[in-house]
């Protein structure tokens, strides 16, 4: 099979895939074409896992402490299932524990980068993977921004309604 052919398949199979709703033990038919023209259609389930958007972006003013912070502050939870286990980046340095606040907490002036995300229970070929490297996995990056705000000798002028942009944001506090 071409490459052009093996990707048109590939297409058409994933069209067969709902991925809309979160659900266990879905199934689909996979027609799989060999190099000899025959072709043989099989059954296959698959597995929907839920989803989670993180926080993109976080404000915050040098020597303002957040109170009652918590690491669910950071992401939506629709229904996740139980047993992930949660991670932080801090660009490519493993964080101890996923407490992101706790990182968040000790960042300086300027704009920090973090993944923040988990693993899930389940691995590609069964429920329960032991070994973390074969774990579903699902991450975003959350871009930590630290204002100090003071008498600033330069002014900012902004029309009303308008957007304070992160350029005029960086003119005034960083």
């Amino acid at each position: 099979m071409d490459l052009a052919n093996f990707l048109y398949q590939l297409m058409l199979l994933q069209r067969n895939i709902n991925t809309n709703t979160v659900k266990d033990g879905n199934w689909t038919n996979i027609t799989v074409r060999f190099n000899d023209g025959t072709s043989k259609t099989i059954s296959a389930n698959y597995n929907v896992k839920a989803t989670f958007p993180v926080a993109n972006t976080v404000y915050d003013f040098r020597g303002v402490n957040r109170t009652n912070d918590s690491e669910s502050n950071y992401y939506i939870n629709r229904n996740l299932p139980t047993g992930m286990s949660w991670f932080v980046k801090k660009g490519t340095e493993n964080k101890p524990d996923a407490r992101i606040q706790t990182y968040l907490a000790t960042d300086g002036l300027g704009k920090t980068d973090y993944t923040f995300g988990a693993y899930y229970r389940a691995g590609r070929f069964n429920d329960n993977e032991s070994n973390d490297n074969l774990k579903l996995k699902h991450e975003g990056t959350v871009s930590h921004h630290v204002y100090d705000v003071m008498a600033a000798t330069n002014k900012i002028t902004v029309n009303k309604g308008a957007t304070l942009t992160e350029a005029n944001a960086k003119s005034c506090c960083y």
